[in-house]
C-alpha cells in the first residue's frame, strides 16, 4: 500500500543526490566491511557493505533534515552544535586528486559552522539519531530550549557549554571510530588465517617504502613486502606512489590490479601478508584458484 509513495520518495531522492553533486558533494563507494560470525564469533565470511536504493533515499533526506535543522539555528545566530569539515591546504591539493583530498580530513564537531567540505554544505548538522548518538541530542535539546525556554541565561549556558561539549564529542567519536577499525582488522586477519595459500585479486591501495597494500573485493587488505617480490630490486618514487624495479622497470603503483597469495595472517597482531602470485609459475592452475 506505500508503493506509490515509495515511487515519489525515490524520485525526491534522485533530485535531491543530483543538486547535492552538483554544489560539491563527492559520492564515495563504501569500504565498510560485513563480518559474518559463526556462533563462537569466529568470521566466516567477510562482504563489502553495499548501499543500495532504499538506504541511499534515506541517506538523502536525512541530509536535507540534517541541514535543515542546523541552519534554523545558525540563520537565527543563536549558539549551536554543528558537523564540520575543513577544506584541504593548498599542499594537499596539489598533490591528490579531488575525491581523496575529501575523505582525508575528518569531520569533528564544532560549535562554529566553518560548513562541512565533503557534503559540499553550508550549514550541517547531525539531528536524525539522538537515540544512538550525543551530539544529535544536543540539538534536539538546543531546539526545545530555543523554542519553549528562549531566555539570555539559556543562550549564555550554551555559548559556554557547546565549545567544551563538541571537543570532547569530537575526541570521543575518533576513540570509537578507532576501536572499531582496530576490530575490522583483528577480524579480517582471524578469517584470513584459515585462508592461508589461497589465490585472490586485489587493487594496490597504498605504497610504501617497505612494500605496498593490497585490498580484495571483500574490504580485506594486506602487505606485499618489498623484499618478498622477486626477480629485482625496487626503489619507491613518491611522487608516482609507485614502486619501480631497478632493472626491469616493472612498476607497482597505487590503483593497479594484482593477483595476490595469501602468505600469513596474525590475529594477535592484526597483520595479513600477502605475496604476488607468480603467474608463469602456476598458469595452469590459475582458473582454478583465483577468487574474487
Amino acid at each position: 500500500k506505500f508503493a506509490d509513495t515509495l515511487i515519489v520518495m525515490e524520485e525526491l531522492s534522485k533530485i535531491l543526490r543530483k543538486k547535492m553533486i552538483n554544489r560539491g558533494y563527492i559520492e564515495f563507494e563504501s569500504d565498510e566491511a560485513k563480518i559474518i560470525v559463526d556462533d563462537a564469533c569466529h568470521p566466516i565470511d567477510i562482504k563489502a557493505r553495499e548501499q543500495r536504493t532504499g538506504e541511499q533515499l534515506i541517506e538523502n533526506f536525512m541530509i536535507v533534515a540534517n541541514e535543515t535543522v542546523a541552519g534554523s539555528i545558525f540563520y537565527k545566530n543563536l549558539p549551536g552544535i554543528y558537523r564540520v569539515h575543513d577544506k584541504p591546504n593548498e599542499k594537499r591539493i596539489e598533490v591528490l586528486h579531488d575525491m581523496a583530498i575529501r575523505s582525508q580530513a575528518k569531520a569533528v564537531y564544532s560549535d562554529v559552522n566553518i560548513g562541512h567540505f565533503g557534503l559540499g554544505s553550508k550549514c550541517y548538522s547531525h539531528f536524525t539519531s539522538p537515540i544512538r548518538r550525543y551530539p544529535d541530542l544536543i540539538l534536539h535539546r538546543l531546539i526545545r530550549e530555543y523554542n519553549y525556554n528562549y531566555s539570555e541565561d539559556i543562550i549564555n549556558k550554551n555559548k559556554e557549554y557547546l565549545p567544551v561539549a563538541t571537543e570532547h564529542l569530537s575526541i570521543r567519536e575518533q576513540e570509537a571510530q578507532n576501536c572499531e577499525r582496530d576490530v575490522d582488522k583483528m577480524k579480517k586477519a582471524e578469517y584470513m588465517m584459515d585462508h592461508i595459500g589461497e589465490v585472490y585479486e586485489g587493487i594496490i591501495s597504498g605504497v610504501q617504502e617497505f612494500g605496498f597494500f593490497v585490498e580484495l573485493d571483500n574490504t580485506v587488505e594486506g602487505l606485499v613486502r618489498v623484499e618478498d617480490i622477486k626477480g629485482d630490486y625496487f626503489i619507491y618514487n613518491p611522487d608516482l606512489m609507485a614502486l619501480l624495479g631497478k632493472r626491469s622497470k616493472r612498476k607497482y603503483a597505487f590503483g593497479d590490479k594484482v593477483v595476490v597469495k595469501v602468505v600469513s595472517a596474525d590475529k594477535d597482531k592484526s597483520t595479513i601478508d600477502f605475496e604476488i602470485y607468480e603467474e608463469g609459475k602456476n598458469k595452469k592452475n590459475k582458473k582454478n584458484d583465483t577468487k574474487k
